[in-house]
């Protein structure tokens, strides 16, 4: 009769334990789990048992998971440096921060992260949301994304969304407001790029409502937002020629500037409305507005051309005979190398 070698049983017993380890890790990684007011991050995070807080859950989620918020509470600041859906319909899901950002967002390259439903405020130096994309990029390409959906951030400091780096970002029926820093700001360090596309997007009452800038290539685009109330103004764009801001459809009223661009970056503005605002439209030092179908009334100036400080260079402001500028207590202000009254 054959018998097993004791060292070849040991074996057997360490290869059978090893696949037991190996397969409870990956159970323990699952695609759907849940957070509850009432639960524990001792819990499996299962919708019987599940997690407390999101910074419980999202370790025991698989990549391309989702965490899903059983009912209203507060749950918490959280990490992600994968793909992931944090998931919240119907109920109140809370990220009360201090001295911290609400969700840090640090992927890796091919990363989705998709956030909704989401509250999240703070206090003292406390961003909303900030991104920092993976450093490296496919030919010069964004390699990951973050999509931010019926979220609210308000009463931040920093910013409400800080997007920077390699990435696309799309926020989609979102409100950002009472923040000290800028409402959204996208930005890129040279060799890099970052894209956003806003749609449905309220910013009110934070410093600019839309920050794009940068010495990398920065691409943001904007469709039926509201940008009001704001300390500064509506839109700016500035820091090279690679930052372009294309709004459509989109308002900027009741603060000191509607549109702003400088630093040889661009913005196009289709089909808006900028109203009761001190400088509808403010250029210089090579910074170009290309106004189309839009709006301008109610200003102290409708649009404005100037060096500040007596430093730097003069802009640009390209009308297409389509624009309605009228009832504002000045047109034109400063230099213009064509003529600006052909709205």
């Amino acid at each position: 009769m054959f018998r097993r070698s004791p060292i070849t049983h040991a074996h057997r017993l360490l290869l059978s334990l090893a696949f037991s380890i190996c397969c409870a890790s990956a159970a323990h990684a699952q695609y759907q789990t849940f957070v509850s007011a009432g639960g524990d991050d001792a819990n499996a995070c299962t919708r019987p048992a599940p997690c407390r807080t999101f910074a419980g859950a999202v370790p025991k989620t698989a990549n391309r998971g989702e965490v899903v918020v059983l009912d209203s509470g507060e749950y918490g600041p959280f990490t992600v440096t994968g793909s992931i859906k944090i998931t919240a319909v119907g109920v109140y899901a809370g990220v009360t921060v201090f001295d911290t950002a609400g969700v840090n967002v640090k992927p890796a390259a091919g990363s989705e992260i998709a956030l909704r439903g989401l509250t999240i405020s703070g206090w003292s130096s406390s961003p909303g949301i900030v991104y920092e994309g993976p450093t490296v990029a496919r030919e010069g390409e964004p390699t990951a994304s973050l999509h931010v959906e019926d979220c609210t951030l308000a009463s931040l400091s920093i910013a409400g969304i800080y997007f920077k780096g390699n990435g696309d970002l799309f926020v989609k029926d979102t409100t950002v407001r009472d923040v000290l820093g800028n409402g959204i700001e996208v930005t890129a360090p040279p060799g890099q790029r970052a894209r956003a596309a806003l749609t449905n997007t309220r910013l009110e009452k934070t410093h600019w409502g839309l920050s794009a800038h940068g010495a990398g290539g920065v691409n943001v685009t904007a469709r039926d937002t509201i940008s009001s109330g704001n300390k500064n103004g509506g839109f700016l764009a500035h820091g090279s020629s690679g930052v372009r801001v294309l709004l459509q459809d989109c308002v900027a009223s009741n603060q000191s500037v509607g549109v702003r661009a400088y630093d040889s970056a661009r913005v196009t503005a289709e089909g808006c409305a900028l109203a009761n605002l001190t400088l509808g439209v403010f250029v210089n030092n090579l910074g170009d507005v290309r106004l189309s179908n839009s709006t301008v009334t109610d200003c102290d100036i409708a649009i404005q051309n100037i060096m500040v400080n007596n430093v730097g260079a003069f802009g640009y402001v390209y009308t297409f005979n389509n624009n309605r500028v009228y009832g504002n207590t000045q047109t034109v202000s400063g230099k213009w190398p064509m003529d600006a009254t052909q709205f």
